[in-house]
């Protein structure tokens, strides 16, 4: 099973595991301040046409060591100041980037790099790991009926549902629109499917996005990890995203899993919880014209 969620600021796994920029920037700094004392030893050495040998370095730095400490601190606190500033702005503009602003979930561009690299070490390292596309159901009558405000609403309360149950591991991202993404690290099928079951268990008890709606209901589409997979990222998402559409044909709010590549696939199931879980009819079929 999978280990208790541990909640997320952001969704942007990687990006939290990773020193920032402004850090640094100020590791930087403090290195290149040392430059001043020893800048300023060279060009007396210059100067004096002398060698720095250790007796004369031991006369010029104890002599003058007022000076030399006011060199590398005022060097140190210039340098940082700068590499701080800086790296504050650089750590914003990456985080605008990778971070979509209504949901502060990871955007879709962010999200397919790290998709590349968590695939290549799940396939390194022999480990499972499972793709999961979510369709918010009828979301053009939620803005519609109860104005755009209302939607995006919806989407943040969405987007705290899938923070709240992912592991430090896992990457939400909103994909576009009215779509999630979720890759769930060292996860196969059946954990994956106890993942939507809660997210979509969560979202029902959820805070309603306007006075008397019901909450919305979410498509789910997975698609495990397997070896067919490994010579191209679209393979994966095309698994997927075939079984989303899938789920949207079998009547909305259930879930639909992506048989192994190559697989025959058997026919349809229907369970009666509204979180349902269904085994899609052909990883290779036409996809369906329109899932809403």
């Amino acid at each position: 099973m999978l280990p208790r969620p541990v909640p997320m600021s952001t969704g942007k796994s990687e990006l939290a595991r990773t020193v920032s920029r402004r850090q640094m920037y100020v590791l930087a700094a403090v290195c290149l301040a040392a430059g001043a004392p020893l800048g300023m030893l060279a060009l007396r050495a210059m100067v004096a046409r002398q060698a720095p040998t250790i007796e004369w370095l031991e006369h010029e730095l104890v002599g003058d060591r007022v000076l030399y400490l006011y060199l590398g601190f005022a060097s140190a606190l210039v340098f940082g100041v700068v590499g701080f500033v800086l790296g504050g702005f650089e750590d914003r503009l990456e985080r605008l980037s990778a971070i979509d602003p209504l949901t502060e979930l990871m955007n879709r561009r962010r999200f397919t790099e790290l998709v590349d690299t968590e695939i290549a070490r799940a396939i390194r390292y022999g480990k499972p790991l499972s793709f999961l596309l979510i369709d918010v159901d009828d979301f053009k009558h939620i803005n519609d009926a109860y104005g755009h405000v209302a939607g995006d609403t919806a989407l943040r309360a969405i987007a705290d549902c899938l923070r709240s149950n992912c592991r430090v591991s896992d990457t939400p991202s909103r994909y576009g629109g009215d779509e999630f993404a979720v890759l769930l690290t060292e996860t196969g099928q059946q954990d994956a499917e106890r993942f939507a079951e809660r997210l979509t268990s969560q979202l029902r008890e959820s805070t309603p996005y306007v006075q008397g709606a019901k909450p919305p209901t979410l498509s789910i589409g997975i698609a495990e990890l397997h070896i067919g997979d490994a010579a191209e990222i679209r393979q994966l998402v095309r698994r997927a995203d075939t079984a989303l559409y899938e789920a949207k044909h079998l009547g909305r709010n259930r879930t639909s899993i992506a048989p192994p590549p190559g697989s025959t696939p058997s026919p349809p199931s229907p369970r009666a919880s509204s979180a349902e879980s269904v085994a899609f009819v052909g990883a290779d079929a036409d996809p369906i014209q329109s899932k809403k």
